[in-house]
């Protein structure tokens, strides 16, 4: 590193790249330390990435996840966690980095953490390291070969992370319960175990922050409200439409109050009717009327298809649109369907 000549030094960078995951050496978690604090500071310096680091990173990871006795050696379960951060600094801002990343090969060790193959600060890195390889057009489709996986544990991750935090750290109350290279990672061994709780504190807070919420909104709602409707998922997890329905409208009150957009503002109002408003609207009903609705909607399927095949498209989209429109009220109170129904059936007149 102390080397003026240019040559020299990316040639001793890059030797040292190569020779790291090949030798045992107890001052390599101080190599990795160091390097996660310039992958940090400097993320858009070309030097290690043009070295050969993310080969380096992705032998380290593979050796962690497969040599548990080199894992558990000195202090070397430090270092997948930093070499995946090395990986996800490196990879945030320049396309160039990402795609000398994914030749390296650093996907595959990457998806092995996102598993839980370690554990959840793991984890938590490597999700940020494969968030920013899929945010490029040009290394988007290696890591959407593992689309459906990456997905599902996506979801696995979001839905539990908080809970995750809480229950395997901030609520030990026992602290030498609490994994000790977990306490230091946070840490960065300084400051006992009141510094651990603040920084396990800010850990939570940042998966739950509102600002963060809602930019993360001005670029999901749109998706997600389409998918409000789904019953299962792969016919394995049940509610999903309720559970997108509930986080999207999470502090729903509160959105007229924050710097959201109108496209935003607007797709969650029309979950708030289709899934709030209708549904308590409905329940006002009786059985009896319910059924009445359902009757006319049956009926209205019918005509649309008759009309459709008679050729009268016109005529068949107004009977569907019709028959999908929600219960609702007029000025008087009655069901605009059912007081519908009275005009039209002969056996009501």
């Amino acid at each position: 590193m102390k080397e003026t000549n240019p040559s020299l030094r990316k040639s001793g960078i890059s030797k040292c790249f190569r020779e790291i995951p090949l030798k045992h050496d107890q001052e390599h978690v101080l190599v990795l330390s160091t390097l996660w604090n310039i992958a940090m500071t400097h993320p858009n310096d070309p030097e290690f990435p043009s070295s050969g680091v993310f080969e380096c990173m992705a032998s380290l990871l593979r050796k962690g996840l497969h040599n548990r006795d080199w894992l558990l050696r000195d202090q070397n379960i430090y270092i997948p966690y930093y070499a995946a951060h090395i990986i996800g600094s490196y990879t945030m801002n320049k396309i160039e980095f990402a795609e000398k990343a994914v030749k390296s090969g650093v996907i595959s060790p990457l998806m092995e953490l996102m598993r839980g193959k370690m554990s959840w600060v793991e984890q938590r890195v490597a999700v940020r390291a494969l968030g920013h390889l899929a945010s490029y057009k040009t290394t988007f489709d290696s890591v959407a070969e593992h689309e459906k996986e990456i997905i599902e544990l996506a979801m696995e991750i979001a839905s539990t992370c908080l809970d995750v935090v809480y229950f395997k750290f901030a609520a030990v109350k026992d602290k030498k319960k609490r994994l000790r290279y977990h306490c230091d990672l946070l840490t960065r061994g300084v400051g006992g175990s009141e510094m651990e709780n603040v920084k396990a504190e800010e850990w939570a807070s940042q998966l739950q922050y509102q600002d963060t919420r809602f930019k993360v909104m001005e670029i999901s709602v749109l998706v997600l409200a389409d998918l409000v409707e789904m019953k299962t998922l792969g016919g394995i997890r049940k509610r999903v439409g309720e559970s997108i329905a509930e986080t999207l409208l999470l502090d729903f009150n509160e959105t007229k109050n924050v710097s959201c957009s109108n496209v935003v503002e607007n797709a969650l109002s029309e979950v708030w009717h289709w899934r709030v408003e209708r549904r308590q609207r409905e329940m006002e009903f009786s059985e009896d009327e319910i059924e009445e609705r359902r009757v006319v909607v049956g009926a209205m399927k019918q005509q649309g298809n008759e009309s459709f095949r008679s050729g009268n498209i016109e005529e068949a989209i107004m009977k569907f649109t019709e028959g999908l429109s929600p219960i609702e009220e007029d000025d008087e109170g009655e069901l605009l369907m059912t007081r519908r129904k009275k005009k039209t059936s002969p056996w009501r007149r």
